[in-house]
């Protein structure tokens, strides 16, 4: 059972301070244990960091929706500006599989889901190890590289295009596209900075246009052939509904899987002996994966609006406020987890963990994400020996959101590499 905390965290609550955007989690276990329904008095919304509250929360859609305007949700007082150009110059803002509530959402979602069953992944998992290989292959010789941007962004990019039907050689383009989207979401930035965002978005979706354009005219098996050419109640998908669908894909397609790698490297070399388990016993493998995702949550919160005036906890929340559901800190609750702030890849619950969120919203590719990481550590940690740091790295820096949580750089060394 939790113990309250008397003192105040240094964030002082805040979760676009300095000090929680380094670290959030002495913020999250002094609202968990002092305020686990906390009313933000800048923003307005309600911050939820109790495992049984965010659970209550998300099983119970019918109360809070699904349904949340991508610039509502930057609570770091941005997005609006970026937003208003979207829907002038580009495809709008058709809402996202993940922004809808059943029966759309469920209709929907069900477009898509043959290309996210263990069977298709099975099938897909010869391509992901090899890919996984030609990857370590570039850098190995070496005796260095920059993991982020050399293994964990092109990775997630590299599976996700090959589903959707993108050429690999404009994948260069999806960071930066699925970064804006995000960017819209949860970043704080600067009118220029929005108007560079919004183009950025806009691009995509004209990007986007022109495959669904050659689709229409020569189909082929790849999901967006399959969404063209799909019956969504007696009719045909329009281009701004394929591009949403996609885009979300996209996003959760390369963002998240990216994000988990490098926070899970992290997680071992900060652990040797927990790497050490790993390496020794395979069995571990896929434990370490549900851990990783546990500890450093890529996804730090998911967003709800209520539709009624209603009650979580002990507080009451009217009808049509903005809840955060912090599935971060929830992920560390340690009334479920015990000693949750601790790194143990042998953990027998690690699965319970909300970082694929739960419910009718589970997310669509958790094997494709889970598959992508064990194939990536089987592979990183068979065929490089002496994995650290570079010795001129001076710690991990995060990109500064309130949505995300996303090592900026990993400088690694290793001793010997594998052919």
């Amino acid at each position: 059972m939790n113990t309250r905390v008397d003192k105040r965290p240094s964030a002082d609550l805040d979760l676009m301070s300095p000090a929680a955007q380094k670290c959030p989690y002495p913020l999250y276990n002094w609202l968990r244990t002092n305020s686990p329904v906390y009313k933000d008095p800048n923003t307005e919304m309600f911050i939820v960091t109790s495992y049984t509250l965010v659970e209550e929360a998300i099983r119970n859609p019918a109360i809070y929706s699904s349904c949340v305007d991508l610039a509502r949700m930057n609570v770091a007082g941005s997005g609006t500006i970026a937003a208003n150009i979207i829907d002038e110059q580009g495809f709008g803002r058709v809402p996202v599989t993940s922004g809808i509530d059943d029966p759309a959402h469920a209709k929907k979602r069900a477009l898509v889901q043959k290309f996210f069953t263990a069977g298709y992944i099975n099938n897909l998992n010869p391509f992901i190890d090899k890919t996984v290989n030609e990857l370590i292959d570039r850098f190995a010789a070496r005796g260095e590289c920059e993991f982020m941007t050399e293994f964990c962004v092109p990775l997630p990019c590299i599976v996700i295009a090959e589903i959707i039907g993108i050429p690999r050689d404009d994948i260069g383009h999806f960071k930066r596209w699925s970064d804006a989207m995000i960017a819209v979401a949860g970043v704080p930035m600067s009118a220029e900075e929005e108007r560079v965002t919004a183009g950025h978005v806009i691009e995509a979706q004209h990007y986007f246009k022109a495959i669904i354009d050659q689709r229409r005219s020569s189909e082929g098996g790849d999901l967006i052939s399959h969404l063209v050419a799909a019956d969504y109640d007696g009719r045909k998908l329009t281009d701004a509904e394929i591009i949403a669908i996609v885009y979300d894909l996209l996003i959760g397609g390369n963002e998240t899987t990216t994000s988990s790698i490098g926070s899970g490297m992290m997680l071992l070399l900060e652990h040797p002996e927990q790497m050490e388990l790993v390496k020794q016993d395979s069995s571990n493998l896929r434990n370490f994966v549900d851990e990783a995702i546990r500890l450093e949550t890529p996804i730090q919160g998911i967003y709800r609006m209520t539709t009624r005036d209603t009650v979580l906890g002990d507080v009451a929340i009217p009808c049509g406020a903005l809840v955060n559901l912090r599935t971060a800190a929830a992920n560390r609750d340690g009334g479920i987890f015990q000693s949750a702030d601790q790194f143990d890849v042998t953990r027998r619950n690690a699965p319970l963990h909300f970082g694929f969120g739960t419910g009718v919203h589970r997310c669509l590719g958790l094997m494709l994400a889970k598959r992508e990481m064990e194939s990536a550590f089987n592979f990183l940690l068979q065929r490089l020996d002496g994995v650290g740091y570079a010795t001129q790295f001076e710690g991990v820096e995060y990109i500064r959101s309130v949505f995300q949580r996303t090592p900026v750089g990993l400088p690694l060394v290793f001793a010997t590499a594998k052919q």
